[in-house]
């Protein structure tokens, strides 16, 4: 009997971290949540459906992109998840080749960008003119974003 009281006792003192957890993650949910509302607000103010170009057609034209030099460009699948990257790589002081600047785009076509390994808000760095938009409507949007960030220099 008294075995089976410590086991309740040691169940009891547990409960306020399982009640912890939930906490985090009904946080983390609210963010989700948040997330995905201000992407929807993105796309309903961004860009009227019947004007955007299809992910699809992308794939089948996004070389004709023309790239400053340095810059190359390629798909990603993993599982359903497809992503059209374009790229400029340089060399670590080691050797080693990393991506130092991409442009990429997902089947949401919402214009993404990352330097030296980590995403920026393609916005909050001016990479998308005043009045432009970040949903990818032509292969001009994407030349576009690829020239001004080639421009950039990109910070440790």
């Amino acid at each position: 009997a008294e075995e089976s009281m410590e086991m309740w006792e040691s169940v009891e003192e547990r409960l306020p971290e399982a009640e912890e957890e939930k906490d985090v993650d009904a946080q983390i949910e609210e963010k989700l949540d948040e997330r995905d509302e201000m992407m929807e607000s993105v796309e309903q103010v961004d860009c009227p459906e019947e004007e955007a170009m299809l992910f699809e057609d992308l794939l089948d034209i996004y070389t004709e992109v023309p790239l400053p030099r340095g810059w190359s460009s390629m798909v990603i699948s993993k599982g359903r998840a497809t992503t059209v990257i374009y790229a400029f790589m340089s060399m670590a002081k080691s050797g080693v080749p990393y991506a130092e600047k991409q442009v990429f785009l997902k089947s949401d076509m919402l214009l993404r960008c990352s330097a030296a390994g980590r995403e920026i808000n393609p916005r909050l760095h001016n990479l998308v003119r005043e009045g432009r938009q970040i949903r990818v409507q032509s292969l001009l949007d994407v030349e576009e974003i690829v020239e001004e960030f080639d421009q950039r220099v990109v910070c440790e």
